[in-house]
């Protein structure tokens, strides 16, 4: 018997289990050496004691519950408790099982408990419940939809964002495979390359269908997984039907732009800081007579005639601090050895290394301009002509007046001599003044410098004054005060002289009432650095359908014989393209001697 108890002893001590007995007052029978190790004594001092000896109240309380309970059920009761073992300090999760001790007769008489250590599997339990949250975290928080299949192509599981992007619920997706929304592929196709996929990530672009049937592109990349010995696909989709449309944007902005570049009517360069030329469109080659066989290191400025030189490098400078400047002149040598009169445009491209130069070939423009002065010259000598023709007829009639008197042996006296003389002498200045204004007027100097606008304003009607009064068209002027500006004095000139012409053939040819003709110039500060002149007439405006067409040119209304169709378009040059003022036309409407007329006003801004 002594035996016996022994290798009970043995046993009990080996079960790695806590192990204990207590009686219905939960007083301790006995226990194995795992729980005397959990209460920090021997298991003499155990027996015969209660929890309320080893632990504190509110523990040992938890512990006397639970034998109650277990006492009182049909079956053993098991609960999961986090303890501290005092013989080292250390924790352990145990799952304790209790249960009723009956003696022979079937009387209880105490409870069973056993203690097994738990801690590795519960650990492992949350180390599997925190991936499981880290997967489903990084499943619905991905920038990416995420699904997943099987290898027979069927969705196993997917993202939130997924079924958004698709469009569907849940329970529409139960039955769902890859088939269903991938766009492009057979089911053969799309089996098959399940099937091949590996345990190394590829990405491709497809197309998917959403639930409303609409495609979009996709970017999507898969590897192949195992879980739990059954291997899956993971796949991550991203829409990149933005990106791609953006793309396509680019290529198509870019065939436009190349479209533009190869084809365009002006010469297109693009240069470095230094001016090196390294790309060119096919009318560079036309304009400068480039032989692309002979293809060499080009400079821009070694194609500018000297004296042009130092305004394009101030140009460049412009347009690395403004990112642009516009309406140059130059002339430049082709290759040729051509001169060839250019406007060229300077812009500098986004990488703020390179510019980008469109170049036009004005040689036709400079005829324009010569056919223009010559159209203007040959009326302004009728103009001429005409203002002489009461002049010279006060200087004849005195002059053969003191002749007359001398023929007929008439006595002539030292005033009528004076009067003579000095009618002929202001007569005469006034052609002086005329041919003066013309001469200059035919000048050929562009150099601007400070002028007068009312003194340009007024030089311009002088030329055209007697051609006014011919046709009965009174001319009013309102001008506030004398400002000077920087111009071009005969450039101005030829601009304000053929708006006055072509305001004068549009009254004579569509304003009867010879009292109703008129013309009005207005000059008005705005501001401390700016005026606005206006030239407007009475001849009933411009119409709508060839307005945005006055500036064409060889476009106008009149017969051939009388309009040449080149006068605004000098206008629209002189004023807006070398002088850099703001030209607006439009009808004007106004009140003048308590009636209302309609008129086309040329508008003029001009910044100083």
């Amino acid at each position: 018997m002594e035996l016996r108890k022994n290798e009970f002893d043995t046993i009990l001590n080996d079960i790695p289990d806590l192990l204990w007995i207590k009686n219905k007052n939960g007083v301790f029978l006995e226990c194995n050496k795992r729980f005397e190790e959990f209460f920090g004594a021997k298991k003499e001092e155990i027996i015969g004691k209660t929890d309320f000896d080893f632990v504190d109240k509110e523990l040992a309380e938890f512990f006397t519950e639970h034998d109650k309970n277990a006492m009182e059920s049909d079956v053993p009761l098991s609960n999961f408790e986090k303890v501290v073992f005092k013989n080292d300090g250390h924790e352990e999760y145990l799952k304790t099982t209790k249960t009723k001790v009956l003696n022979n007769s079937g009387k209880i008489i105490g409870v069973l408990g056993i203690g097994r250590d738990f801690t590795a599997e519960k650990k492992l339990q949350e180390e599997i419940s925190f991936e499981k949250q880290k997967y489903k975290y990084l499943l619905e928080n991905s920038s990416d939809a995420i699904f997943i299949v099987d290898l027979g192509g069927n969705l196993i599981e997917y993202s939130k964002l997924f079924k958004k992007v698709l469009g569907y619920e849940d329970k529409e997706l139960l039955t769902f495979k890859v088939t269903d929304f991938e766009a492009i592929h057979e089911e053969e196709v799309i089996l098959e390359n399940i099937n091949k996929t590996s345990f190394e990530p590829i990405s491709f672009e497809s197309k998917y269908k959403r639930k409303d049937g609409t495609l979009f592109d996709v970017f999507v990349s898969i590897v192949r997984i195992k879980v739990f010995d059954e291997e899956l696909v993971y796949c991550s989709m991203r829409d990149i039907s933005a990106q791609k449309e953006y793309e396509n944007r680019l290529v198509q902005q870019k065939e436009e732009f190349e479209t533009i570049f190869n084809y365009s009517r002006d010469a297109i360069l693009v240069i470095d800081k230094k001016l090196d030329i390294f790309n060119f469109n096919k009318e560079f080659i036309t304009i400068f007579a480039f032989d692309e066989k002979n293809s060499f290191k080009m400079n821009f400025l070694d194609l500018l005639v000297e004296e042009y030189k130092d305004k394009l490098l101030n140009g460049i400078k412009i347009a690395l601090e403004k990112g642009f400047i516009e309406n140059q002149e130059a002339n430049c040598i082709s290759f040729d050895k051509k001169l060839i009169p250019i406007n060229y445009s300077i812009s500098l491209l986004p990488d703020k290394q390179r510019f980008l130069i469109f170049i036009k070939d004005t040689t036709s423009l400079k005829i324009v301009e010569q056919q223009t002065k010559l159209a203007s010259m040959g009326e302004m000598i009728g103009n001429i002509a005409h203002q002489w023709r009461q002049p010279l007829s006060a200087i004849t009639t005195n002059v053969s007046g003191l002749s007359l008197k001398v023929d007929m042996e008439m006595p002539i006296s030292n005033e009528e001599i004076l009067h003579c003389s000095e009618e002929v002498m202001k007569q005469a200045n006034y052609l002086s003044t005329t041919i003066d204004n013309f001469r200059n007027f035919i000048k050929d100097e562009k150099g601007t410098s400070l002028v007068s606008i009312k003194n340009v304003i007024e030089n311009s009607i002088s030329l055209v004054q007697s051609s006014l009064n011919s046709s009965y068209i009174k001319l009013i002027t309102k001008i506030d005060e004398d400002i000077s500006i920087v111009a071009s004095k005969n450039e101005l000139s030829e601009a304000f002289i053929n708006i006055l012409n072509n305001a004068k053939d549009a009254l004579k040819e569509l304003v009867e009432n010879e009292e109703d003709r008129y013309i009005f110039i207005e000059v008005k500060r705005i501001d401390r650095n700016s005026l606005v002149l206006r030239i407007y007439d009475s001849a009933g405006g411009i119409d709508s359908s060839i307005k945005d067409r006055i500036f064409e040119p060889y476009f106008t209304t009149k017969y051939k014989s009388q309009g040449t169709g080149l006068g605004l378009v000098m206008v629209d040059k002189i004023l807006r393209e070398r002088h850099n003022f703001k030209l607006d036309v439009y009808n004007k409407k106004f009140t003048y001697n308590n009636k209302e007329y309609v008129g086309a006003c040329f508008e003029v801004i001009i910044t100083y």
